[in-house]
């Protein structure tokens, strides 16, 4: 079951205090959560006066103030213009995202609240077209500018692979949680907690970190052994260096690791936070073929298909990848030249049985960068070889040994595009593993002094400054597909049925799409 973290809250009901501003809730896919978990802070009814949770949509009418166009929208969504299942399912999805942003404006206004936050969604079981194959939210939030002029301050859809109705009610409100902070501001300086600190003393974001890595238990063979017994224990597939074994295009294809030969080599990635139920990988070769895999699991391509997992399941895969790949690249020690074997229980480090030498999983830093011009209109995106037509992303590179990770971001820039940077402006965002084989990604944002570009042909195939309503199209356009644009087929249907789409972006769930959303909420 997923958790809802009280500090999100905690923060939020902080920093609305501090600044004398009220909110309200219109929840339509949550079941009253979301506001359960505002009230829980103490001091938290002198900002939130109070919510609406309109979960029988045929007679939520008068809780969505009696507003018929509110409730016609939200009880009959547009009908599909496709007759294909996944097609008509993501304009589903958009209907909901359409009408979060008109109720949370709605409310903004007619509540006289300085911000108000909608949600809408399907959690499942059952869902309304065939395409939905796992639950999803849109997520709204409106607020008063300084002229007292009401704008949608944050958007985002939030997916989830799974079809368990309360697993994802409390992922969702959990996810709520932390885009109205992003919205609001509650994740500034003053606001934070001293969790993660950057290079100039701001707190940043931090994603992730839902696994239970249980460090302590990797050592402890018995305790694995009883854990390996468990019924509720799950195993990440992964087939050579390249795939992993998927349910759906936004789903991970978990086998109980009772499903698999005892004779797999098995690495034990953590637990549950909450149920405790442990997790493990296996990585079989290319030539193996297992009987227990139901027929509508596949293997997909890990690199391009992670992005589409929801946040637990991807961070549960690219720990599996990046214990499988550092095993695959340390057969023998480094110094002496011995065959190298498991160095725990947990099979998460390598030992040589010659010299006594212990390995452990090695990180290489890597920056990512969006530069922008300093009034921010429009962004520097290059465009890599080895990858579809149009596609466009960050500048991205390795941190030289000796050199700090802000004079790599100058420093890939200009190499690679030829643009200078400020490097006054370089600020840290966030971070993502990205174990293909070994990178720690670290993400910035920063401003061009000019905006000249001379492109290293060795190390791009091209890179252009993009404006905003340019790269929105995109997002919107990348957005609907339930595949992952980093397919060359994939790429080049949306290429053909999307005329005139000048650029493909990177799809949510990786830190490049991360910093762009970033830069294109900016206004």
């Amino acid at each position: 079951m997923s958790q809802i973290s009280p500090s999100t809250y905690q923060r939020l009901v902080t920093h609305l205090r501090k600044s004398s501003k009220k909110i309200t809730v219109v929840e339509q896919c949550c079941g009253g959560l979301i506001s359960a978990s505002l009230m829980s802070i103490p001091g938290s009814s002198a900002v939130y006066p109070g919510g609406t949770v309109a979960y029988n949509t045929r007679q939520s009418k008068k809780l969505l103030m009696n507003d018929g166009a509110l409730h016609h929208k939200l009880l009959h969504p547009p009908p599909p213009h496709s007759s294909d299942g996944a097609r008509a399912a993501d304009e589903y999805v958009l209907s909901k995202r359409e009408w979060t942003r008109n109720v949370a404006l709605h409310y903004c206004r007619e509540m006289d609240v300085d911000y108000a936050v909608a949600e809408g969604g399907a959690a499942g079981p059952t869902f309304r077209y065939e395409g939905m194959s796992g639950g999803f939210v849109a997520v709204a939030v409106a607020g008063k500018d300084d002229g007292g002029e009401v704008t949608v301050l944050k958007e985002e859809v939030v997916r989830s692979g799974s079809a368990d109705r309360e697993w994802n009610m409390r992922y969702f409100a959990g996810e709520a949680g932390r885009i109205v902070c992003e919205a609001v501001g509650a994740l500034e300086k003053e606001e934070k907690e001293k969790e993660v600190m950057g290079g100039d003393g701001d707190s940043v974001s931090v994603v992730g970190g839902w696994l239970d890595r249980a460090t302590k238990l990797r050592g402890d063979e018995g305790a694995l052994k009883e854990m390996e017994k468990c019924d509720d224990a799950k195993t990440v597939v992964l087939r050579g260096q390249a795939d992993a074994l998927f349910s759906s295009t936004t789903s991970l294809g978990l086998l109980p690791l009772s499903a698999l030969p005892t004779s797999f080599s098995k690495t034990f990635l953590g637990r549950d936070p909450i149920t405790k139920s442990p997790f493990f990988s296996v990585t079989i070769g290319n030539d193996i073929t297992l009987d227990e895999i139901p027929p509508h699991f596949e293997f997909r391509n890990s690199r391009a298909n992670a992005p589409l997992l929801p946040p637990h399941e991807n961070e549960i895969l690219l720990s599996a990848s990046a214990f499988s790949n550092f095993r695959n690249a340390h057969s023998h020690c480094p110094k002496c030249g011995n065959p190298l074997s498991a160095g725990d229980a947990a099979n998460t480090t390598l030992t040589c049985s010659a010299c006594q030498s212990k390995l452990f999983p090695r990180l290489d830093p890597s920056i990512i960068v969006l530069v922008t011009t300093p009034c921010q209109s429009k962004a520097l995106l290059t465009r890599p070889y080895r990858r579809p037509p149009r596609y466009h992303t960050a500048i991205a590179g390795f941190v030289e040994p000796g050199e700090t990770i802000e004079a790599a971001v100058c420093r890939e820039t200009h190499e690679e595009t030829g643009v200078a940077v400020d490097m006054s402006s370089v600020r840290y965002v966030g971070s993502q593993s990205w174990p293909f084989p070994q990178s720690l990604m670290l993400g910035f944002r920063a401003t061009a002094t000019d905006e000249v570009i001379n492109v290293d042909e060795d190390e791009l195939a091209g890179a252009a400054w993009f404006k905003k309503a340019v790269v929105e199209r995109s997002g919107a356009v990348v957005d609907l597909e339930r595949r992952s644009v980093l397919d060359e087929e994939v790429a080049r249907k949306v290429l053909e049925r999307e005329e005139g789409l000048d650029l493909l972006i990177p799809p949510q769930g990786v830190l490049a799409r991360r910093l762009i959303d970033d830069w294109l909420q900016q206004r």
